[in-house]
């Protein structure tokens, strides 16, 4: 699930395009591109009959359920790229354009890189290269715009536990999670990772998902399957500065806000979409001089902006609007507009 700007949609009063893909359907999944209608703010709204607010502008069909969508660049002339992973190992560039007034999805590479699921994608445009990780195990860099099918990089990372997630944190700096969180130097020969961390010396709960800090490069979020919010500093500690339980069940997604990272998001296995804003004196000079607030629980706040009946698996904010969009497991799309 993830906010796409286009051409037509760069005004702050105007919610840019929405893509998502779907899983386990019965009949058949779909990457699908979105333009919101009707926008108000405290408002929302999703795909369903009775919410026509959301108007389904092109569909693709992949091999099999959608494990993971990342935005890859909003190019000139209406051009939208994407990278998807899902469930039987290949990885898909996606480029949607506008063709007689309407889109169309073209797929413009693919890859068959892991033996079982692909799990996460990541992309990193400035280089132009992707990272991925499956169920074998295995994280794969590719360059996007080789035209080449084999990957450049390839590391067993000998995890015994299921492999969650990837991200950029640094053009040549990777993490995977697990019950670890492991960073992994791409550039480098080297097949170690250059830091491990987890959540406590004995770790059993499983890592899913991480949220670098927009300005903090070191700070770190990540949910976790006993329903944490767990806020990291990497220049330090081999274990979070806090623990906080916000959820019932597993952490399926966490965001900071990108234009107010003292607030972050998280979507759960319960159904619910939590906000926790750690600056709850809301401040100016507390936000802008970036003091250690995410260390600091006593003036968290925490207020649930969602609740659905199914698990809420993905979230993304947008920063001209602060708009987020969610997928669950009914395989609806929520906006949630912020009321001014």
């Amino acid at each position: 699930m993830a906010w796409i700007q286009d051409d037509r949609t760069q005004s702050g009063s105007t919610l840019p395009l929405i893509v998502s893909g779907s899983a386990d359907q019965i009949d058949g999944n779909k990457i699908t591109l979105w333009r919101p209608t009707g926008v108000g703010h405290g408002h929302m709204y999703d795909m369903q009959e009775d919410f026509p607010d959301l108007v389904n502008l092109a569909e693709w069909t992949p091999p099999d359920s959608i494990t993971d969508l990342k935005r890859v660049q909003a190019a000139p002339g209406d051009s939208i790229k994407i990278m998807s992973s899902c469930l039987s190992g290949e990885m898909s560039l996606l480029e949607a354009t506008v063709q007689q007034q309407s889109y169309k999805w073209k797929e413009l590479s693919r890859w068959q890189l892991h033996q079982d699921a692909c799990i996460s994608v990541d992309v990193n445009t400035g280089s132009n290269e992707a990272v991925s990780i499956g169920e074998d195990g295995i994280l794969n860099v590719v360059d996007i715009g080789s035209g080449t099918s084999k990957a450049k990089r390839r590391i067993v990372t000998g995890e015994g536990a299921p492999l969650r997630a990837v991200r950029y944190l640094q053009p040549n700096i990777v993490a995977t999670l697990s019950t670890h969180l492991k960073l992994w130097n791409i550039s480098s020969s080297s097949t170690r990772p250059v830091k491990t961390l987890c959540l406590d010396e004995t770790p059993t709960w499983l890592l899913h998902c991480v949220a670098p800090h927009p300005s903090r490069p070191e700070k770190l979020a990540t949910g976790s399957a006993s329903g944490e919010l767990s806020i990291w500093d990497l220049r330090h500690n081999n274990f979070p500065l806090n623990r906080t339980s916000g959820h019932q069940a597993d952490v399926w997604d966490v965001q900071f806000n990108p234009s107010a990272p003292h607030i972050l998001m998280t979507a759960g296995n319960e159904g619910w979409i939590q906000k926790w804003n750690f600056d709850s004196s809301n401040t100016a000079e507390l936000s802008q001089t970036q003091v250690e607030y995410l260390n600091d629980e006593e003036h968290l706040q925490l207020t649930r902006e969602l609740e659905c009946n199914l698990s809420v698996n993905s979230l993304d904010i947008d920063l001209s609007t602060n708009a987020t969009v969610c997928g669950t497991d009914a395989g609806s799309v929520t906006v949630m507009i912020p009321s001014v």
